[in-house]
Parts: C-alpha cells; sequence; structure tokens
C-alpha cells in the first residue's frame, strides 16, 4: 500500500469546511455509495420498484429472489438517451451546464430451468444483467469580485478577484449480476446475486481569478486535482420473496457492501528548490460502502394490474481501510456527518392485451446530515452558516413506461425525471495555477482562500430508455 500525501483536510466538520478535495466525500455517496441502478425500460418505467414482484434479471438490483419468479427464458438489450441539466445560483447569478449522451445501458438474460413437475422445487433460474451509465457532470458557478484575495507571484504582490469555479467529472460506472432464483413450490422464492462493481473517473476542480494589477485572467486547479481513479468492487445480494395470499406477496433482501480497491493519479504541487514544482503522484486505498437492507410488498389482484412497494434503508456508513490521517478523517467525518440514506420506491404496471402502461415515483434522503460551513458572503465577510444539503440533497424521480408483446418478441420505453437540490461548496483549500517550462510543470502563483464559496444547485436528469426483449 502506497501513501503518499493526505488527499483530504476537513476541518471541525460541525464548525467549518475547509474541502482540499470535497469530490471524494461527494463521489463516496454518489458514486461508491450506491451501485448502479440502471435497468431495463420497464424497470425506469416504474421507478426501479419490482423488489416483490420479479420476473426479469434486473430483479438482482433489488432482490434477486425475483429470478426465481420467471417461467420463460428471457433475454434483452436497452439503449438511451440521458439528459442532465446542472443550475448553481451564487452571489444572485444563475448559470446552467448541460450534458447529453447516448448509451448501450442494460444487457440481460434469465435462464430458466425447470425440474420435476410434482416436485415442490419447481423452477431453478440463472440470470445475467449487464448495467452501465456514463457519470458526466459539470457544476459551472459565476464569480463574485467582492472576494478578493492576496495573491504573491513571481513579479509581486497582486489582488486576485474571484472569477468563477468549475467541477468537473467524466467517467462510466458499470455492474455485472451473476444470479441464481430457486421457486419452492410457487409460494416461496429464493435468490442470491454476485455483483462485481466497475468505477472510471477523472475529476477536475478549477477556479478562475482575475489578477487586478496584471490585469488578466488565470484558471487554478485545487490542490491534489486533477485526478484519474480506476476502482474495482465486489458485493452480494440475497433475497427471499413469500406469497401471503393468491394476491400479495412480501419481500426481503440484504445488500452487502461494495469491498472497494481504488488506484488514483493526482496533481500535486510542491516546493523543488527555489521554485514550486507541480508532478503526478499516485495512492492506492479500499473502503467499504453501506450495507442495506430492501424490504418489499407486491399487491397482485388479477393478471392485468400489479403494483409494488420498496423501502430500502442503509445500515452502515461508508467505511476507509486506514493507512494514514486522510483515511481516519474520512471515516471521522462520516461518523459525525453521515446519514442513513432510506429510498421509498412505487410502481405500477396495467396490461391491456398486448399492451403494458406503467407509472412510478422514488424518493432518496441525503446521506449527509446538515452542517455549518465557514463560507464568504457578498462583502467579503467570512461567516459561519448552516447547511441542510451539503454536496447531496434529497432526490424525486417519476417514471412512465409503455410496452407492447409481438409474439415471442417485446418493446419497451421507459422514461425517468430525477430531480435534486443541494449546497454546492467550493473554493477551500489551496489553488495553483501552472505553467510548463522545457519537462517539467512549475507552479508561478498560488491562492489560500480562507474560507468557501456555496451555491445553490438544482439538477434535473431526464433519461430515456428503449428495450428490445425475446422470450424463448
Amino acid at each position: 500500500m502506497k501513501k503518499n500525501t493526505l488527499i483530504l483536510s476537513l476541518l471541525a466538520p460541525l464548525a467549518a469546511m475547509y474541502a482540499q478535495d470535497l469530490s471524494t466525500v461527494q463521489n463516496a455517496i454518489d458514486l461508491y455509495g450506491n451501485p448502479i441502478k440502471v435497468g431495463n425500460a420497464k424497470f425506469a418505467g416504474m421507478a426501479g420498484s419490482n423488489g416483490a414482484l420479479g420476473g426479469d434479471a434486473t430483479s438482482m438490483l433489488t432482490n434477486p429472489a425475483g429470478l426465481g419468479v420467471a417461467i420463460t427464458d428471457h433475454l434483452s438489450i436497452t439503449a438511451s438517451q440521458n439528459m442532465m441539466n446542472n443550475a448553481s445560483t451564487f452571489a444572485g447569478k444563475t448559470i446552467h451546464s448541460k450534458l447529453n449522451h447516448f448509451d448501450l445501458s442494460n444487457a440481460n438474460a434469465v435462464f430458466v430451468l425447470p425440474t420435476d413437475a410434482n416436485a415442490k422445487l419447481k423452477f431453478l433460474n440463472f440470470g445475467i444483467n449487464y448495467s452501465s451509465k456514463k457519470i458526466n457532470t459539470d457544476v459551472l458557478t459565476n464569480g463574485m469580485n467582492s472576494i478578493a484575495l492576496n495573491q504573491d507571484t513571481t513579479s509581486g504582490a497582486d489582488i486576485a478577484l474571484f472569477d468563477g469555479h468549475n467541477y468537473s467529472r467524466t467517467g462510466t460506472q458499470s455492474e455485472l449480476n451473476l444470479g441464481l432464483g430457486v421457486n419452492y413450490d410457487n409460494n416461496i422464492y429464493f435468490g442470491a446475486s454476485l455483483n462485481m462493481h466497475s468505477l472510471s473517473i477523472e475529476q477536475w476542480d478549477q477556479a478562475r481569478f482575475h489578477l487586478q494589477n496584471s490585469n488578466k485572467s488565470i484558471f487554478y486547479n485545487n490542490q491534489y486535482t486533477p485526478y484519474q481513479e480506476e476502482s474495482t468492487g465486489i458485493s452480494g445480494n440475497f433475497g427471499i420473496i413469500g406469497k401471503v395470499s393468491k394476491e400479495l406477496r412480501l419481500g426481503l433482501a440484504l445488500e452487502t457492501p461494495v469491498f472497494w480497491s481504488m488506484e488514483r493519479v493526482y496533481n500535486y504541487n510542491g516546493m523543488s528548490g527555489t521554485q514550486i514544482r507541480s508532478e503526478d503522484r499516485s495512492e492506492d486505498r479500499k473502503m467499504r460502502s453501506p450495507m442495506k437492507t430492501t424490504l418489499s410488498a407486491a399487491f397482485v389482484p388479477n393478471k392485468n394490474l400489479a403494483f409494488n412497494v420498496d423501502y430500502t434503508l442503509g445500515l452502515t456508513q461508508p467505511r476507509y481501510s486506514e493507512y494514514g490521517p486522510a483515511e481516519k478523517q474520512l471515516n471521522n467525518f462520516f461518523r459525525k456527518n453521515g446519514a442513513n440514506a432510506s429510498q421509498l420506491r412505487a410502481g405500477v404496471e396495467y396490461r391491456v392485451d398486448a399492451w403494458r402502461f406503467r407509472g412510478g415515483y422514488a424518493y432518496t434522503g441525503s446521506g449527509l446530515k446538515g452542517m455549518s460551513v465557514k463560507q464568504y458572503q457578498p462583502n467579503n465577510m467570512i461567516t459561519q452558516a448552516n447547511t441542510s444539503y451539503v454536496l447531496q440533497g434529497v432526490k424525486q424521480q417519476f417514471g412512465l413506461g409503455i410496452g407492447y408483446d409481438i409474439a415471442s418478441f417485446s418493446i419497451d420505453l421507459g422514461y425517468q425525471n430525477i430531480t435534486q437540490q443541494y449546497q454546492n461548496v467550493f473554493l477551500g483549500g489551496e489553488y495553483w495555477e501552472s505553467t510548463l517550462e522545457g519537462n517539467s510543470a512549475f507552479t508561478t502563483h498560488e491562492i489560500n482562500p480562507q474560507a468557501n464559496g456555496v451555491s445553490e444547485v438544482k439538477q434535473s436528469l431526464n433519461n430515456f430508455y428503449l428495450t428490445l426483449g425475446f422470450r424463448f
């Protein structure tokens, strides 16, 4: 295990927050703490609510016992178009940043093995599911010239006026699920899955300052950024579904933590003789995401109508293996400020002949508690202010879908709208401006803000899914 430097500084989180790399905290909650939940168009249209219904390989994303519900072999492939809009408001001004991308986001299959018709064990089913999504995001924030900071340069002292900030992330998150489902007497269903996770991230934290005396604008990178991070993880899901009556099913699932191994290459600035050298360094670390449990209930009054409700609760907090001060600070931060995030999902499907109509809603709580943050005010004064949703807010999701069966083939369309509002914290820590000199990179300017800027971010995602399926 190679540790080169401290990459995160969170000082007295309930009183002040100086973040040299807040993206580490945000990614721990949004990405590492939340295994990918990208299914097919049906899954999207019902807002991911299928825990007690099951029937296809996307069951492994909620309750793998749903594999045991399947009675025919089935495979499908899903394409998606994803549109994101982040609106960041700071000092009365709003900047929108929009991203659009196309994905082949899901492919899955269920293989049904019937047993002796007279046996209690009716089916032994195997499932495979692969999900992938882009995790690109930009949060652009306007400047505020009243934030004026002293800056040292090789030409002498200058005044740096804050002129804007950008958090930017690109990358891909994927997950492969291999599962087994058992149908016992058409009344009880058991399931388990092995899940293999992958994350590839490239992250920037960049501020722009206008030098008053030099009359020029310069971009600065936060210390330890930009960075590239490659991670792999493994987890398991276990579940059971039971029929209480002909119409009512109840489900229970347990999701183990994802055991992550991370490798990061990042930019570091430090003294080299009389100059400050900028160089790439590397480190690796391990963490485990929260353990979760899901309770589900499904009501199926007839062959044409089905309702499902899922409630997922986080049982633990993210936990890093401690190799030095950075991991200890991260663990202390989550112990004090982490919240056991929960999610409520509800979905419905109505069938009319070969048509299927779907709808769903999901509500996800924040993974962080509110806290006090040291921040700049428009008059350049620094105050301690409370924030409700730092880095992550409450998410609401609406889903709609329609499908049509043609003999052994099916075509489904799904739509998701996901919104959240949170406080974007930036500008804490050291910022460095880099220029190239020969074969080495040297910085000539350094800025050390003494507080954070905090903008209000409204995020909206509109995702469209097309699934082609085949039963055989």
